[in-house]
């Protein structure tokens, strides 16, 4: 049983991972600033490396079936940020990001408790979850940058 649930979490927070990467990069094209396509550019290469990473922790901690992510679909909330040559609302976006990486922070802390016996898992996903903070840290100023841009 907890091999079951064990593998969920790892298959949600997998698939969040890559969703986020993918959101990230699709945008990069899309936004004027370099200062900002560099950020998503490294905000992207987190979600990339969590994602394997999480990958390999699976493989070990819970099950030898690997999870396949060819058959995830873009959220729909998501799908307004990607897949369109049209300007993106990053006030939007940067809401919508901030969200995401509020509650795969908080995720994180959450996976521990059914990891709590392999101390080496629980601080990798410790440490994913303040990446996610440091990611939100981040989106939140962008987002300030943003609206007093506007305010000008």
């Amino acid at each position: 049983m907890l091999n079951s649930k064990i593998h969920d979490m790892f298959k949600l927070a997998m698939w969040d991972e890559h969703i986020s990467c993918a959101l990230y990069t699709s945008l990069v094209e899309r936004v004027p600033e370099q200062a900002v396509k560099e950020k998503l550019l490294r905000l992207a290469a987190d979600e990339k490396g969590h994602f394997e990473t999480l990958r390999d922790m699976h493989g070990v901690l819970c099950c030898r079936e690997a999870i396949s992510v060819s058959d995830i679909a873009m959220p729909s909330q998501a799908q307004a940020f990607t897949g369109s040559n049209r300007p993106v609302d990053l006030e939007a976006f940067f809401v919508y990001a901030m969200e995401k990486e509020k509650s795969a922070q908080d995720f994180y802390v959450g996976m521990c408790e059914p990891l709590d016996s392999d101390k080496d898992a629980c601080a990798t996903l410790m440490h994913f979850s303040a990446m996610e903070a440091d990611h939100l840290n981040l989106l939140r100023g962008e987002l300030e940058n943003l609206r007093r841009m506007k305010n000008k």
